[in-house]
């Protein structure tokens, strides 16, 4: 009575996400003090549905009706047991609501009914959720758990609780699939991408699933034995990822840099003298360009602050060029003045 009634080392505040974890424990529980027994020791069978993994399907009412008809003192105990289990295995949010509040205080010790009655202070069982983990099965990426094919399969097992509901339920070849899709995600190594072709076309050719199998839970624990195979082979060094050895090498080339051959030398162009001033870390100068006219010159300095950023126009200056006549009156008259002496 003692270990039964004892609370499970996980425990729930009636957050979705920690639901699947704390319903294996509750089962793990139930195995090793036989809750789930048959009849008339058992509590946790309603008309051949299991109350840890059909809750969905049902209701406070069959819970209740035989609760009222139990009269097998073992069963009775085993349900005081577990009353008291998820009395201390429950936190947060959902102690307060079921147990700070006096209209939601249990009428009997039973446990059952109190299982009930958590699920149904949660969103547990809500029609969202099961659209939501129905998505993330469709779209599990490896790569987001370390290609860890145990925490794959502890995510998809979590992902099946939520996903199922009392008007659908995930059929075994639908998990089967879901697994399969998930692992011919990782495209390297190579022993790994062999051994999921040969389960896919197992599948497609129906001889996957065995007479006195359970499908999905096989297929799952052949592949982290494989995994496992995979690291002791490579020792510890194989390389997992969601890309292929070909993609990786396209990649690679795309991103190698080319040298560049015409270039004559490596050191920087000199700048003018008259553009010193613009020779800062964030100026350079592009280009300068002069744009000829008969009277009037141009100068353009152009920066580029980020090598892929097209140019910007940093200063625009403009000068008057002489004429070449205008010049030799000048040069005269400069002459004329050093012979007059002026």
């Amino acid at each position: 009575m003692t270990k039964a009634s004892s609370p499970l080392p996980v425990k729930w505040d009636g957050t979705v996400s920690k639901l699947p974890a704390f319903l294996v424990h509750l089962k793990n529980r139930a195995r090793e003090v036989h809750w789930d027994a048959a009849a008339p020791h058992g509590i946790l069978r309603y008309n051949n549905a299991n109350l840890l993994s059909d809750y969905h399907s049902i209701s406070a009412t069959i819970i209740e009706t035989a609760r009222a008809a139990r009269n097998d003192a073992r069963a009775t105990q085993n349900s005081r047991a577990m009353f008291h289990c998820l009395l201390g295995s429950i936190e947060g949010d959902l102690q307060t609501t079921l147990f700070g509040q006096e209209g939601n205080l249990p009428e009997n010790e039973d446990g059952p009914a109190l299982f009930m009655s958590m699920i149904d202070m949660t969103v547990a069982a809500s029609l969202m959720i099961s659209i939501q983990a129905l998505d993330d099965l469709q779209h599990l990426d490896p790569a987001a758990h370390n290609f860890s094919i145990p925490l794959i399969n502890t995510k998809f097992g979590e992902l099946f609780t939520l996903a199922t509901t009392s008007s659908r339920a995930i059929s075994d070849g639908e998990r089967i699939q879901y697994v399969l899709t998930a692992y011919d995600r990782i495209k390297q190594p190579a022993e790994w991408t062999q051994w999921v072709a040969k389960k896919i076309d197992s599948f497609e050719e129906g001889t996957l699933v065995t007479a006195g199998t359970t499908g999905c839970q096989d297929l799952m624990n052949a592949a982290i034995l494989k995994a496992s195979r995979i690291h002791a082979a490579k020792h510890g060094s194989s390389r997992w990822r969601t890309t292929s050895i070909e993609d990786d090498v396209v990649a690679m080339m795309a991103n190698k840099p080319v040298a560049n051959k015409t270039a004559k030398s490596s050191k920087p162009e000199k700048m003018p003298t008259f553009c010193t001033p613009l020779q800062t870390p964030r100026w350079r100068e592009l280009q300068g360009r002069r744009l000829q006219s008969p009277r009037r010159r141009t100068l353009v300095l152009l920066r580029l602050p980020q090598p892929s950023q097209p140019p910007q126009v940093a200063q625009i200056s403009h000068f008057r060029v002489p004429h070449s006549k205008e010049l030799a009156r000048k040069g005269r008259k400069r002459r004329s003045r050093r012979r007059d002496g002026r």
